[in-house]
Protein backbone atom coordinates (compact mmCIF):
# COMPACT_ATOMS: atom_id res chain seq x y z
CA UNK A 1 0.00 0.00 0.00
CA UNK A 2 2.71 2.55 0.98
CA UNK A 3 4.55 1.79 -2.40
CA UNK A 4 1.00 2.45 -4.28
CA UNK A 5 1.19 5.68 -2.44
CA UNK A 6 4.20 7.05 -2.95
CA UNK A 7 4.41 6.03 -6.59
CA UNK A 8 1.51 8.32 -6.97
CA UNK A 9 3.25 10.97 -4.77
CA UNK A 10 5.83 11.14 -6.84
CA UNK A 11 3.89 10.94 -9.80
CA UNK A 12 1.73 13.58 -8.82
CA UNK A 13 5.04 15.89 -8.03
CA UNK A 14 6.29 14.95 -11.23
CA UNK A 15 3.75 15.74 -13.24
CA UNK A 16 2.83 18.93 -11.25
CA UNK A 17 6.91 19.84 -11.96
CA UNK A 18 6.59 19.57 -15.54
CA UNK A 19 3.33 21.37 -16.15
CA UNK A 20 4.34 24.26 -14.18
CA UNK A 21 7.35 24.69 -15.89
CA UNK A 22 5.37 25.47 -19.29
CA UNK A 23 3.34 27.54 -17.89
CA UNK A 24 5.25 30.89 -18.02
CA UNK A 25 6.98 31.79 -20.83
CA UNK A 26 10.44 33.81 -20.78
CA UNK A 27 10.43 36.89 -21.59
CA UNK A 28 13.35 37.94 -23.87
CA UNK A 29 14.41 41.47 -24.44
CA UNK A 30 14.64 42.76 -27.74
CA UNK A 31 17.88 42.57 -29.51
CA UNK A 32 18.89 45.22 -32.07
CA UNK A 33 21.83 44.06 -34.49
CA UNK A 34 22.89 48.35 -34.51
CA UNK A 35 21.66 51.49 -33.61
CA UNK A 36 21.72 53.05 -36.81
CA UNK A 37 18.24 53.59 -37.54
CA UNK A 38 17.56 55.19 -33.88
CA UNK A 39 20.84 57.13 -34.31
CA UNK A 40 19.07 58.88 -37.94
CA UNK A 41 16.06 59.29 -35.77
CA UNK A 42 17.87 61.01 -33.51
CA UNK A 43 17.35 59.03 -30.40
CA UNK A 44 21.04 58.66 -29.04
CA UNK A 45 23.41 61.25 -30.04
CA UNK A 46 27.08 61.04 -29.00
CA UNK A 47 28.70 61.89 -25.83
CA UNK A 48 31.96 61.47 -27.03
CA UNK A 49 33.71 62.65 -29.83
CA UNK A 50 36.54 59.89 -29.60
CA UNK A 51 37.06 56.73 -28.18
CA UNK A 52 40.66 54.53 -27.04
CA UNK A 53 40.41 50.96 -26.92
CA UNK A 54 43.12 48.84 -25.15
CA UNK A 55 43.10 45.28 -25.42
CA UNK A 56 45.41 43.22 -22.79
CA UNK A 57 47.00 40.69 -25.16
CA UNK A 58 49.11 39.28 -22.78
CA UNK A 59 49.89 35.23 -21.83
CA UNK A 60 46.94 35.48 -19.07
CA UNK A 61 44.28 36.24 -21.77
CA UNK A 62 45.06 32.72 -23.64
CA UNK A 63 43.82 30.99 -20.80
CA UNK A 64 40.10 30.04 -21.01
CA UNK A 65 37.47 32.20 -19.69
CA UNK A 66 35.65 31.20 -16.59
CA UNK A 67 38.43 28.13 -16.35
CA UNK A 68 35.73 26.61 -18.23
CA UNK A 69 35.91 25.21 -21.99
CA UNK A 70 38.44 26.03 -24.75
CA UNK A 71 37.66 29.53 -25.31
CA UNK A 72 40.89 31.69 -24.57
CA UNK A 73 39.57 35.12 -23.07
CA UNK A 74 41.70 36.86 -25.78
CA UNK A 75 38.56 35.32 -28.10
CA UNK A 76 35.90 36.56 -26.06
CA UNK A 77 37.32 39.80 -25.95
CA UNK A 78 37.82 40.23 -29.38
CA UNK A 79 34.23 38.86 -29.33
CA UNK A 80 32.87 41.32 -27.22
CA UNK A 81 34.60 44.35 -29.12
CA UNK A 82 33.03 43.08 -32.67
CA UNK A 83 29.45 42.74 -30.97
CA UNK A 84 30.24 47.01 -29.89
CA UNK A 85 31.14 47.42 -32.85
CA UNK A 86 28.20 46.07 -34.52
CA UNK A 87 25.86 47.85 -32.46
CA UNK A 88 27.68 51.52 -32.75
CA UNK A 89 26.16 53.51 -35.17
CA UNK A 90 28.00 54.96 -38.31
CA UNK A 91 28.43 58.31 -36.99
CA UNK A 92 31.17 61.08 -36.69
CA UNK A 93 33.88 60.54 -34.14
CA UNK A 94 37.65 58.89 -34.15
CA UNK A 95 38.60 55.99 -32.81
CA UNK A 96 42.06 53.90 -31.78
CA UNK A 97 42.40 50.30 -30.63
CA UNK A 98 45.72 49.30 -29.00
CA UNK A 99 46.90 45.95 -28.08
CA UNK A 100 49.34 45.30 -24.97
CA UNK A 101 51.47 42.38 -24.04
CA UNK A 102 52.62 40.73 -27.51
CA UNK A 103 56.23 41.22 -26.41
CA UNK A 104 57.78 37.14 -26.08
CA UNK A 105 59.22 37.53 -29.41
CA UNK A 106 58.40 41.13 -30.49
CA UNK A 107 59.69 43.07 -27.87
CA UNK A 108 58.92 46.43 -30.22
CA UNK A 109 55.45 45.53 -30.37
CA UNK A 110 54.33 45.00 -26.19
CA UNK A 111 51.99 47.77 -27.41
CA UNK A 112 50.55 47.92 -30.58
CA UNK A 113 48.20 50.55 -32.37
CA UNK A 114 46.48 48.43 -34.72
CA UNK A 115 43.54 50.89 -35.81
CA UNK A 116 43.85 54.26 -36.38
CA UNK A 117 43.64 57.39 -34.50
CA UNK A 118 40.81 57.81 -37.41
CA UNK A 119 38.09 58.74 -37.76
CA UNK A 120 35.68 55.88 -36.61
CA UNK A 121 34.26 53.42 -39.36
CA UNK A 122 32.29 50.02 -38.61
CA UNK A 123 34.34 48.48 -41.54
CA UNK A 124 37.44 50.03 -40.51
CA UNK A 125 37.37 48.43 -36.87
CA UNK A 126 35.68 45.17 -38.09
CA UNK A 127 39.03 44.92 -40.28
CA UNK A 128 41.28 45.79 -37.71
CA UNK A 129 39.62 43.60 -35.15
CA UNK A 130 39.71 40.64 -37.69
CA UNK A 131 43.02 41.04 -37.66
CA UNK A 132 43.85 40.28 -34.23
CA UNK A 133 44.31 36.53 -35.16
CA UNK A 134 47.53 35.60 -33.17
CA UNK A 135 47.74 34.07 -30.11
CA UNK A 136 48.13 36.30 -27.14
CA UNK A 137 50.73 36.03 -25.40
CA UNK A 138 53.84 38.34 -23.54
CA UNK A 139 54.51 39.93 -20.46
CA UNK A 140 51.44 43.11 -19.35
CA UNK A 141 52.82 46.52 -19.77
CA UNK A 142 49.34 48.00 -19.35
CA UNK A 143 50.80 51.09 -18.11
CA UNK A 144 52.86 51.73 -20.80
CA UNK A 145 49.89 51.50 -23.08
CA UNK A 146 47.73 53.70 -20.80
CA UNK A 147 50.76 56.15 -21.09
CA UNK A 148 50.63 55.89 -24.54
CA UNK A 149 46.96 57.01 -25.03
CA UNK A 150 47.36 59.74 -22.19
CA UNK A 151 49.78 61.07 -24.73
CA UNK A 152 47.16 60.59 -27.67
CA UNK A 153 44.78 62.29 -25.94
CA UNK A 154 46.78 65.07 -26.02
CA UNK A 155 46.26 65.46 -29.58
CA UNK A 156 42.43 65.11 -29.65
CA UNK A 157 39.55 67.77 -28.99
CA UNK A 158 36.31 67.26 -26.96
CA UNK A 159 35.45 64.25 -24.69
CA UNK A 160 36.77 61.56 -25.03
CA UNK A 161 36.38 57.41 -23.58
CA UNK A 162 39.24 55.12 -22.84
CA UNK A 163 38.19 51.65 -22.73
CA UNK A 164 40.81 49.03 -21.29
CA UNK A 165 39.93 45.18 -21.39
CA UNK A 166 41.96 43.01 -19.34
CA UNK A 167 41.38 40.25 -16.97
CA UNK A 168 43.89 42.51 -14.69
CA UNK A 169 46.40 39.28 -14.14
CA UNK A 170 50.14 40.14 -13.54
CA UNK A 171 49.83 44.13 -14.73
CA UNK A 172 53.00 45.55 -14.94
CA UNK A 173 53.76 49.33 -15.03
CA UNK A 174 51.30 50.91 -12.40
CA UNK A 175 48.49 50.61 -14.87
CA UNK A 176 46.28 52.05 -11.73
CA UNK A 177 48.68 55.26 -11.45
CA UNK A 178 48.69 55.81 -15.21
CA UNK A 179 44.71 55.89 -15.20
CA UNK A 180 44.56 58.05 -12.25
CA UNK A 181 47.26 60.39 -13.51
CA UNK A 182 44.91 60.35 -16.81
CA UNK A 183 41.81 61.32 -15.69
CA UNK A 184 43.68 63.94 -13.21
CA UNK A 185 45.28 65.49 -16.59
CA UNK A 186 42.20 65.41 -18.63
CA UNK A 187 39.82 65.64 -16.12
CA UNK A 188 35.60 65.56 -16.97
CA UNK A 189 36.04 65.52 -20.42
CA UNK A 190 37.74 62.07 -19.98
CA UNK A 191 36.19 58.55 -19.33
CA UNK A 192 37.60 55.64 -18.21
CA UNK A 193 36.11 52.25 -18.30
CA UNK A 194 37.49 49.09 -17.68
CA UNK A 195 36.25 45.66 -18.98
CA UNK A 196 37.33 42.36 -17.22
Amino acid sequence: MNRKRLFVFSLTVLVSLLTGCFQFQPNFLTRRDNLDEAFQMGEYVPKIDNFFIILDASTSMSMPYNNEGEVPKFKVAIDFLKRMNNTMPEMDINGSLMTFGRGINQLKRQTEIVYGPTTYSRSGLEQSLNSLSFSAEGNSPAGRAIKAVSAALGSVQGDSAVIFISDGMNLEGDPRGKARALENRYGKGTCFIRFG
